[in-house]
């Protein structure tokens, strides 16, 4: 049975290729996805996929501890969302605001009561810092007291190249002969840096919690901005951020030119690449969720997301739906506790 650790983050209301989309999810059998948005399509891919853990979230939620209650927050969304999902709490909170850290503990207490499924966290991309995990240490009891119904949400983008941040400093390991096959000593500060969650759970003797990459891909990572602009931009492209505006830079010999044809096999090869070596060998992340599938615009001067839309890359498509059908069936959670 097909099975993919690797999945979407999806716009679905800037999806308007329904059909496309519905069979190349059919095809690769996602463990987790994310549907933004509240849509009709939203319930009836739930229903065709009922092994697929999924993740909803609608529209907006920066700083929603400010602007719902934790009763009101759970009633609303659990009115929007396909049956069996799990809500996505807040976006790229600040680990050290105690009003966000109070607000989910209380959304989590509530939601064992009704039996609610939640994703909660969901820090940005090169956050928190290290030293920051303590601060949710009530949030981190919750979500292993109950593994059956929280999971822990993080961002992770690479920049440039898929191995950026892997060790420090500018990227060296280009092409993909370099590429590290074992990190488990190496420094992680792009993806990979939720093993500072891990360093921190074996520091106290807890269970490291489930976790989703809920956004990844490529983005314009702050450390490397000056890197970044020497780089060669695809055409019509204003700066170097998602995937697409990186291809020309990707094709020269020096890179990825002469390992992959098209620009979606250099895109799902280096993602391939994160799954193998940065997160299933340790065994705390279940998927990483691709951002994103859809958005206003696919040109990339029409807003910025559009550079990381993969919706009209078929090349991806195809080589993804080609992987999963080698992976291991997946058979959704498993309370471990009860072998």
């Amino acid at each position: 049975m097909t099975s993919s650790r690797i999945s979407y983050n999806i716009n679905t209301i800037f999806v308007p290729d329904r059909a496309t989309l519905t069979n190349h999810l059919l095809k690769i059998q996602p463990h987790w996805l994310m549907l933004s948005g509240t849509d009709n399509w939203n319930t009836r891919i739930r229903i065709k996929l009922p092994r697929t853990n999924v993740i909803f979230r609608e529209s907006d939620n920066a700083d929603m501890h400010k602007r719902m209650l934790p009763q009101q927050f759970l009633d609303d969304r659990r009115a929007k969302a396909p049956y069996d999902s799990h809500l996505y709490l807040t976006d790229r909170p600040n680990i050290s605001d105690a009003e966000f850290i109070m607000w989910t503990e209380r959304v989590m207490d509530l939601a064992v009561e009704q039996n609610i499924k939640l994703c909660v966290g969901n820090f940005g991309a090169g956050q928190p810092q290290p030293s920051g995990w303590g601060n949710i240490r009530g949030i981190l009891d919750r979500l292993n007291q109950h593994r059956d119904l929280f999971v822990m949400g993080l961002q992770e983008y690479a920049t440039g190249i898929i191995t950026s941040g892997v060790g420090g400093g500018l990227p060296t390991m280009i092409r993909p002969l370099s590429w590290p096959t074992n990190v488990a000593n190496v420094p992680l500060w792009h993806m990979g840096r939720y093993r500072n969650l891990m360093n921190y759970c074996q520091q106290e003797d807890i269970p490291v919690p489930r976790l989703v990459i809920t956004h990844t891909g490529f983005d314009d990572m702050g450390d490397l901005s000056g890197w970044l602009n020497t780089l060669t931009r695809s055409e019509n492209a204003p700066y170097i951020r998602g995937y697409r505006t990186l291809f020309r830079q990707w094709e020269k010999s020096d890179w990825l030119g002469g390992y992959f044809d098209t620009l979606g096999e250099m895109y799902f090869e280096q993602l391939r690449w994160a799954n193998d070596t940065l997160y299933k060998p340790f065994g705390a992340v279940e998927a990483q969720l691709i951002y994103c599938w859809g958005t206003a615009g696919f040109g990339m001067t029409d807003n910025t997301d559009s550079s990381m839309d993969v919706s009209q890359e078929r090349a991806f498509h195809d080589t993804l739906e080609a992987w999963a059908q080698t992976q291991p069936d997946y058979l959704g959670y498993v309370d471990e506790s009860t072998d």
